[in-house]
């Protein structure tokens, strides 16, 4: 089998705690080593990267800045290209907002502690392949 050609892929990591951040970027790196991976720090960040960066996929975590930061960024990326794939990660365990994650129109995929970033890296790998 012949090596997957995933350049054409540029992935945005969207995670206020940098060793999530890394661990992540370390995963797809380790299957996708000619992929565009990029970071951000903040809902803020994302959004900016986002107007001038051409993305296909989007790693957001739920809670930054404010509890729907993630929501916030996923909406900005649909908005910029529609067909981007975003998926929503969060470390809380409160089941509460589950019902608007899941009836957000801007949201691809989303998991809960304790699997999130376990979901998150089967996310990419899934969509990048």
């Amino acid at each position: 089998m012949g090596r997957i050609d995933t350049s054409n892929h540029k992935i945005l990591i969207v995670d206020d705690e940098g060793s999530i951040r890394e661990l992540l970027g370390e995963f797809i790196e380790s299957f996708c080593p000619d992929a565009y991976i990029d970071f951000a720090n903040s809902r803020r960040e994302a959004e900016q990267k986002l107007e001038v960066n051409p993305y296909t996929h989007v790693l957001t975590d739920m809670s930054m800045e404010g509890p729907y930061s993630g929501v916030y960024v996923a909406r900005s990326a649909k908005k910029v290209n529609p067909k981007i794939r975003v998926f929503l990660h969060t470390g809380s365990n409160d089941r509460t907002m589950e019902n608007k994650i899941a009836r957000e129109p801007s949201i691809d995929e989303y998991a809960f502690k304790p699997n999130s970033l376990m979901q998150a890296a089967n996310f990419a790998y899934r969509e990048l392949f």
